[in-house]
């Protein structure tokens, strides 16, 4: 009788191990995880429940050893047939805050790299280009389902209160002689003994406008011969996660931090109202630049094509854009003195595909001739192609889930303006193509890209074109001017800032060198980067570097 309740208890033990067990190894496969370790504890518990007897005899052990050849080869199949690494991670999800803290944050990209070999790291994510947009989408994922802040957003975006940075050091850790030790061992066997680490550690920061913190968390976790061969990539996300939670566990930590910088942002607004002053230097910045000065001379065989494109017919607005293409046309015919019968203007609905290619590649063609200076303006949206590493631009019709039927590919602009013989051709474009935000769109389902907008056909000589921000970057605006940020300092430097040699002219290379400190320098207040770029680079300019555009006195 003793024995058969020493049995039971025996028994009903190792259920509720079992249950436990199960319910763990439940909460893995939730988040996708394929875990050894729930096969390591069914063998377990059945070597274990197989020592004992029941009244109808020993249990047989050749079932057991079936049932464990079964789970492992099943592990080895779907583990086999996965094509691509989840990107995943294994984080909890359980804190949520009580009151979220009224402030804005961005998820700028997270810089990884690798510490040392790292098979997780050599594998394309599921869903994702890189690892780096991966993990800063996990981050940003987790950080809203938080609570935390009231608003998260990734990519960034420029109202935000808060920036977040983050940097992802990844890999194993094994000293040249345990390397060694394991080469010499190998053939001997010496493989099913070795064990090594996998390490993670990540730096996070958090700055504000007068505001800077900084996180840093670091985990590790140990790896045989056998999770090596299985389950390796599984493996090695879990010191990432655990840095992931342990990053998060200290913003919230820091609740009270935050909540009083955003009580203070409140209290800012309340307590300062606009001064007349203020507004009037607000309207100043506004309406000063959109009054061009006058040159009092004109130029013969000088011709410009101006686009802008605010209104969309099925995209979201791009801002101020209407307002930039009619005061550059201003700007042409009051202060660098073309005559306007020469200047062709599309704004809006009057900018469809078949618009820009009529004046690409036939009026341009009719009219244009060798001694001619020709410029083209271009703002509004533009979008990364679904094929091949191209940009275009969106007319008032695109759409960018079809960029190559419904948008004009820059690359044939460009191969318009090389056929022509004209003297000199400056193309100006307030626009930007990785798809990020800005003024650029893209295809829903797809992320960021990065477009270079150089091409070969550049390098002719007489080609120069001015873009607003690098190919990983975002055109801003300026919302205080109501201006693309970009073409504002190029209309400033064009009323005479930009006479950096004082003789009296404004030169191409000499707008250029004033425009890019300026932009770049009020982006930051935005927090967020923005450098103009010159294509062919300033220093290969030749004589265009020369090239004058207007006078400034």
């Amino acid at each position: 009788m003793s024995q058969q309740a020493n049995l039971r208890e025996v028994i009903y033990y190792w259920l509720e191990k079992s249950k436990e067990s199960l319910s763990a190894a439940q909460d893995e496969m939730e988040v996708g995880r394929l875990s050894f370790s729930v096969n390591r504890i069914y063998y377990q518990r059945c070597t274990t429940f197989s020592c004992y007897h029941t009244s109808k005899g020993t249990v047989r052990k050749k079932y057991l050893y079936t049932v464990r050849i079964m789970l492992v080869a099943m592990t080895l199949l779907v583990y086999g047939c996965t094509l691509t690494v989840s990107s995943r991670l294994p984080i909890s999800e359980t804190f949520i805050a009580r009151k979220s803290v009224p402030l804005k944050v961005g998820v700028n990209l997270f810089e990884v790299k690798k510490g040392g070999h790292s098979y997780l790291l050599d594998y394309k994510p599921q869903g994702f280009k890189t690892w780096s947009e991966a993990l800063t989408f996990q981050f940003a994922k987790h950080l809203r389902n938080s609570g935390i802040f009231s608003s998260v957003s990734y990519p960034a975006t420029p109202d935000a209160d808060i920036m977040i940075e983050g940097k992802l050091v990844t890999g194993e850790t094994r000293s040249t002689a345990r390397f060694i030790l394991e080469c010499i061992t190998a053939p001997f066997g010496g493989a099913l003994f070795w064990s090594w680490h996998f390490a993670a550690q990540l730096e996070v920061t958090l700055t504000g406008e007068e505001f800077s913190k900084r996180y840093t968390a670091s985990a590790s976790i140990q790896k045989d011969f056998f999770s090596h061969l299985l389950i390796e990539e599984e493996i090695e996300k879990q010191p990432i996660a655990k840095c992931f939670e342990i990053i998060l566990e200290k913003i919230r930590n820091d609740i009270p931090i935050y909540a009083e910088l955003a009580e203070e942002k409140t209290m800012a607004y309340k307590e300062i109202p606009k001064s007349p002053v203020a507004k009037q230097q607000k309207k100043k910045l506004g309406t000063e630049i959109d009054k061009p000065p006058n040159c009092k001379f004109r130029r013969q065989n000088v011709w410009a094509i101006v686009i802008g494109i605010e209104e969309y017919r099925d995209l979201p607005k791009a801002e101020f854009v209407q307002n930039d293409a009619q005061t550059v046309r201003k700007y042409l015919i009051n202060t660098m003195g073309f005559p306007e019968e020469n200047i062709i203007t599309l704004l809006n609905e009057r900018a469809l595909k078949s618009d820009l290619e009529k004046y690409f590649e036939s009026w341009l063609k009719n009219n244009v001739s060798k001694d001619s200076t020709l410029l083209i303006y271009y703002a509004g949206h533009g979008a990364p192609g679904l094929k091949g590493n191209k940009a275009y631009l969106v007319p008032w019709d695109g759409d960018p889930n079809y960029p190559e039927k419904t948008c004009y590919p820059l690359d044939s602009l460009y191969a318009s303006l090389d056929k022509l013989l004209a003297k000199e051709i400056i193309v100006v474009i307030d626009s930007c193509f990785c798809g990020a935000g800005g003024r650029s769109v893209m295809a829903k389902g797809t992320r960021p890209v990065y477009i270079s907008v150089e091409n070969p056909m550049l390098a002719s000589g007489n080609i120069v074109v001015l873009t607003a921000a690098t190919e990983n970057q975002i055109a801003s605006f300026y919302p205080e001017a109501k201006h693309g940020l970009f073409t504002y300092f190029f209309l400033k430097g064009l009323r005479g800032e930009a006479d950096l040699d004082s003789d009296g002219w404004i030169e191409l290379k000499e707008l250029f060198d004033y425009i890019k400190p300026k932009v770049t320098k009020i982006a930051c207040r935005m927090n967020r980067e923005q450098t103009p770029v010159i294509s062919p680079p300033a220093e290969t300019l030749g004589k265009m570097a020369e090239l004058k555009l207007t006078k400034s006195k």
